[in-house]
């Protein structure tokens, strides 16, 4: 029972604000912005991969179609620096006969990245690589040097874009905006896509007519909370 008056009696020696909490009004917007922009770069990833009668054979196979490559694409200005190779890995491979597991040779593979600073080349060399059968070409990848940049633009508008959304509907409420409370950067992925015109530029009889051009989207969003006066 002493404890309970105790109790009481702090609480009549608090603030009147103590004993409540302002309820704060805020609203929350979010805000996006894209800059798409022509590459000036691209990087063509692929696998080399050689099967042959002994794990040696094959390795010295796969270094020699890398050099081979490296000299092709000297004349297209690219250096032995624009070329990456994996680490090569080695195994057995095999294939089915008559529903039978069989041993065909001994393989030994590496992934390949090709950079090539002179977008416009892209697709030229693509034809040049078409020339090494045990070359598997996937994805071709459009980049920007001044990607970081860009990104920073584009958050830049982002934010803008939340703040002007999370005016107006504070304005329709008839009331005004106060302080940013806090701000989040979503996540987003930027596709890199090749523009129609190159997939219409194919056509052409001539591979040395043909002109590769890759667009890179970069994109800035946000959510935004305000608080409301």
């Amino acid at each position: 029972m002493k404890t309970l008056y105790f109790v009481m009696f702090i609480l009549l020696l608090l603030p009147q604000q103590a004993l409540c909490t302002d309820s704060l009004r805020t609203i929350s917007v979010s805000g996006k912005s894209t800059i798409t922009l022509e590459a000036d770069y691209a990087k063509i990833h692929g696998q080399l991969k050689i099967v042959s009668t002994s794990i040696e054979e094959s390795y010295v196979a796969v270094t020699a179609n890398i050099l081979e490559i490296s000299k092709t694409l000297q004349k297209f200005g690219i250096t032995r620096e624009d070329i990456i190779a994996s680490v090569i890995t080695q195994g057995a491979e095999y294939e089915w006969r008559d529903n039978t597991q069989v041993l065909k040779g001994y393989f030994s593979a590496c992934a390949l990245q090709i950079k090539v600073n002179e977008i416009k080349d892209t697709f030229r060399i693509h034809s040049a690589l078409s020339q090494f059968p045990t070359l598997d070409i996937g994805n071709t990848e459009y980049g920007r040097k001044d990607e970081y940049t860009l990104q920073a633009t584009a958050l830049k508008a982002a934010l803008k874009s939340a703040e002007a959304k999370a005016r107006m509907m504070a304005q329709t409420l008839n009331t005004e905006l106060g302080q940013v409370i806090s701000i989040r950067e979503e996540s987003s992925m930027d596709i890199p896509v090749a523009r129609p015109e190159v997939l219409f530029a194919t056509r052409t009889e001539d591979v040395a007519d043909i002109t590769s051009i890759g667009t890179v989207a970069v994109t800035g969003e946000v959510s935004v909370d305000f608080e409301l006066k």
